[in-house]
């Protein structure tokens, strides 16, 4: 990556590509829930699943049986939140700062944009997508708003606000809710007795016991193995863990990889994510680059937050990753090239 050339316009439609896949994505799943209505064509279409897999939450609901049992091209609600999540927390950064022209023309298609994107997330009824979106939006997106742009949080607001009210009509809050008191209430008799079997496999408790008996199954490994691992997809080979593999990224990453392994992953991620937020304010000399790059800090940050809840660290979810490294080599390349002249703004 260091050896490529890329120019600041090149680096900005990388991304604005990536946003628009995202929000393709998010459109492609309403159609879907309209399709499911009146038997349009590609109403059950899912590209990369080669068998049947689980689906939407909110497709429980007796109300709204079909509708939105919609992952778009995914079958798993996690993978579809997982997705949308990074493009959506960047795109709020870039409102909630108050940035003109960064990928969009306009400042109204930019929240417009974002509006899809945020109803997308809620439209996945990923209860991990959502509570990593409210965790990023007091984490970074408000914090943010406030140093940049104090008087900028109401547009943040009125964006997230936006998109929620194009799936208002729908139970998906209400589930999610309902899901995580249960989940609540089942932690509180599982800490009380000590029983697995108070959690239910139908909630995201299933992902609690998955998690505990992870760790514990890291813990019982000789000082060696903690350290540097057991091998990769190690937890397929072993019945200490419900499951082929662990639905947190970082404890499949600690088994895997051992401490050295896992920490050095997180180390990565925290470089990265302060770089972003330093470099571009300390190298730009335009604003939309160096509101870009606080923009790309928050969709790492999103992404961090997601691996917390999703097993596999998939290519996909990557993306964020490579464009924020791509946009730091373009910030920092030099000015010159070996023979002191200046670099062709076409480069």
């Amino acid at each position: 990556m260091v050896n490529i050339r890329f120019s600041e316009n090149g680096v900005v439609a990388l991304i604005r590509l990536w946003v628009l896949s995202a929000i393709s994505m998010a459109l492609f799943g309403f159609y879907q829930g309209v399709a499911r209505i009146f038997s349009l064509p590609l109403a059950y279409l899912q590209f990369n699943i080669p068998a049947p897999g689980t689906v939407q939450r909110a497709g429980y609901d007796p109300l709204f049986p079909e509708v939105f049992r919609v992952a778009s091209v995914f079958a798993e609600p996690s993978w579809y939140g997982a997705h949308l999540l990074p493009p959506t927390v960047l795109c709020l950064v870039l409102v909630a700062q108050g940035s003109r022209e960064t990928l969009f023309h306009s400042r109204q298609s930019l929240v417009g944009a974002t509006a899809i994107l945020v109803a997308g997330v809620v439209q996945s009824a990923s209860a991990t997508a959502y509570i990593a979106l409210v965790g990023a939006l007091f984490v970074y997106i408000i914090p943010v708003s406030v140093y940049r742009g104090p008087f900028q949080l109401h547009n943040a607001l009125s964006a997230i606000a936006a998109g929620v009210l194009v799936v208002a009509s729908v139970p998906s809050l209400r589930l999610i809710a309902r899901e995580l008191v249960e989940l609540s209430w089942e932690i509180v008799v599982w800490l009380q007795t000590g029983d697995e079997g108070t959690l239910s496999f139908a909630s995201a408790s299933y992902r609690l016991v998955n998690n505990y008996q992870t760790l514990q199954y890291w813990a019982s490994l000789d000082p060696v193995h903690m350290l540097f691992g057991h091998g990769l997809n190690s937890l397929a080979n072993t019945s200490a863990v419900q499951g082929e593999f662990s639905s947190n990224s970082y404890l499949q990453l600690l088994v895997d990889t051992g401490a050295v392994g896992a920490g050095l992953f997180i180390l990565f991620l925290i470089y990265l994510f302060l770089k972003l937020v330093v470099t571009p304010l300390e190298h730009a000399s335009q604003t939309r680059v160096a509101n870009l790059g606080v923009a790309l800090a928050g969709s790492v940050l999103a992404g961090a937050m997601i691996l917390f809840q999703t097993g596999y660290l998939r290519p996909a979810r990557w993306s964020a990753f490579l464009l924020a490294g791509l946009f730091l080599v373009t910030v920092n390349q030099s000015e010159f090239d070996i023979t002191g002249r200046p670099w062709r703004e076409e480069q």
